[in-house]
């Protein structure tokens, strides 16, 4: 995780797929089993909006996702 944000699914899966969620990942489990249940995260990538703006724009499955959670029905 980047950050304590609150994320729908749509956001989580974007943020998966950012090249230093691993590193956001790995840091956070480290810090947990090191007893920090506290952890605030490395904080959002410069950018990140942007970068995440254009994966959903491009991404069928992500703009599938995010229709089926923002269509009433």
């Amino acid at each position: 995780m980047f950050n304590l944000d609150w994320c729908c699914e749509v956001c989580i899966a974007i943020e998966k797929r950012h090249p230093k969620w691993i590193e956001a990942r790995d840091r956070e489990a480290n810090e947990v089993n090191d007893g920090n249940l506290n952890y605030e995260g490395i904080g959002l990538p410069p950018n990140y909006h942007d970068w995440a703006e254009l994966e959903l724009k491009y991404d069928s499955e992500l703009q599938m996702m995010h229709d089926a959670l923002t269509t009433e029905g």
